[in-house]
C-alpha cells in the first residue's frame, strides 16, 4: 500500500454466511413456527419483496404484539399504536396496511410449508419455487450490479459464485437420496452440512498484483 503495490488477497468466505443460502436457512426455521425473528430474518436477506420502511412498520408491530406462531395465519386486529383509549381513522388506514404486508409476507413461506415434503426432489423443487416466488435472483442480481457500480467487483463475484454453489447443492441432494422419501431434519441437516463444507473463493482481479 506505501508503495503503490496492488495486492489481492482471499481468505475465503464461507457460503453459509453468503445471503444466497442464509435466505434458504431462514425459511427453514420460518417454516417451521412462524416466527417473526425468522420471518423478517428471511426478507432481510437480500429479497427485494418489501422495501426497508415496509418491512419496519411490520417489525415493529410484530414486536409491539408480541406476534408469532399461527398469530400469522389469522387478521390482526391489535392497534398500531399500542394500547390507546379509542382507535382513531389514522389507526385502522394503518392497519390495514399492516395486514396487507403480513399476507404478503406468510404467503409465500406458508405455500413452501405445504409443499416441502417427500423426496429430495420435491423438498429441493419447493424452496426453488419459494425463491422464485420472492424474485430471489434477480434481487441478487441487482445486489451484484451495486457492488459493481461500487468498484466492490470481488464481492460481487463471491455473490454470484454463491448462487450457482447453491443450486449444485440441490442437485447433489436430489442425487445423493434419489427416490428415497425422507422427513423435514434429514434434508435440513444434508442441506446444512452440504453448505458448511463449502467456500466461496474470489479471482484475482488484476494480472500484474501480489497474491
Amino acid at each position: 500500500e506505501r508503495n503503490g503495490v496492488s495486492c489481492f488477497t482471499d481468505p475465503g468466505a464461507p457460503l453459509t454466511e453468503m445471503p444466497t443460502v442464509s435466505v434458504v436457512l431462514a425459511a427453514f426455521n420460518a417454516m417451521k413456527g412462524c416466527s417473526a425473528e425468522y420471518i423478517m430474518r428471511f426478507y432481510k436477506c437480500g429479497l427485494s419483496v418489501f422495501s426497508t420502511e415496509q418491512l419496519s412498520e411490520l417489525e415493529n408491530y410484530t414486536r409491539l404484539w408480541n406476534v408469532g406462531g399461527r398469530q400469522w395465519l389469522n387478521v390482526w386486529d391489535m392497534d398500531p399504536q399500542g394500547l390507546v383509549a379509542e382507535n382513531s381513522t389514522d389507526s385502522s388506514d394503518k392497519l390495514g396496511e399492516i395486514n396487507s404486508l403480513r399476507e404478503k409476507a406468510i404467503a409465500p413461506i406458508n405455500r413452501f410449508k405445504n409443499s416441502f415434503k417427500g423426496n429430495a426432489q420435491k423438498r429441493s423443487t419447493a424452496i426453488i419455487a419459494l425463491l422464485e416466488e420472492c424474485k430471489a435472483a434477480s434481487s441478487f442480481i441487482e445486489i451484484c450490479k451495486e457492488l459493481k457500480k461500487e468498484g466492490r467487483l470481488a464481492q460481487a463475484d463471491a455473490l454470484r459464485q454463491s448462487w450457482d454453489m447453491l443450486i449444485d447443492i440441490f442437485d447433489s441432494l436430489v442425487n445423493s437420496f434419489s427416490d428415497e422419501e425422507i422427513e423435514d431434519e434429514e434434508y435440513i441437516f444434508a442441506f446444512k452440512t452440504a453448505a458448511s463444507m463449502a467456500s466461496v473463493g474470489v479471482a484475482p482481479q488484476m494480472l500484474d498484483e501480489v497474491s
